[in-house]
């Protein structure tokens, strides 16, 4: 009888073990694509505060601008969901472009040191960061969700309520 006893203690033990050992591996799953969202999140800081530089610069009478700023305004608040920012953050930077564009054929623009700056900023170095970041960020994300789909770690998500980067 107290074989059985100590034969089931150990079998408890050695699952508790095993169940907090994969809550620690997906936590560093998760702790890797929560650290690339940062990084992300960071490079897009970069060019939304490059933008009213852009804006300063430019002083173009176009109802475009304004949308930009408004779009501006909108990133800057904090409560949005991760899915709905980044569908803001592409439309933000397709619309950038497009004034970048437009504003190319501006004359007193392109004499403009201080758009043309932010402009290189805005197209070269902060783009290819965002890029990179953005890449990285959706390798992280995409193994973190494949590890807790994949049994024996879908046990342990569903146990220990874990969701999706």
């Amino acid at each position: 009888m107290n074989d059985l006893i100590a034969l089931g203690i150990t079998v408890f033990v050695i699952g508790v073990l095993f169940m907090l050992t994969m809550l620690n591996v997906l936590n560093q799953y998760k702790h890797k694509a929560d650290a690339a969202w940062n990084e992300l999140d960071k490079q897009l800081i970069i060019r939304r505060d490059t933008v009213p530089c852009l804006l300063q610069s430019a002083r173009i009478q176009d109802k475009r601008w304004d949308m930009l700023r408004d779009m501006r305004t909108e990133l800057l608040k904090n409560d949005i969901p991760k899915d709905k920012r980044l569908d803001l953050e592409i439309k933000f930077g397709n619309a950038i472009e497009a004034l970048l564009a437009i504003a190319r054929n501006h004359e007193q623009i392109n004499k403009n040191t201080s758009f043309l700056e932010a402009e290189k900023d805005l197209r070269h170095d902060t783009a290819v960061d965002i890029r990179a970041a953005y890449d990285k960020w959706e390798k992280y994300s995409r193994e973190y969700d494949e590890k807790i789909s994949k049994f024996p770690y879908s046990i342990a998500s569903k146990i220990f309520r874990l969701k999706n980067a």
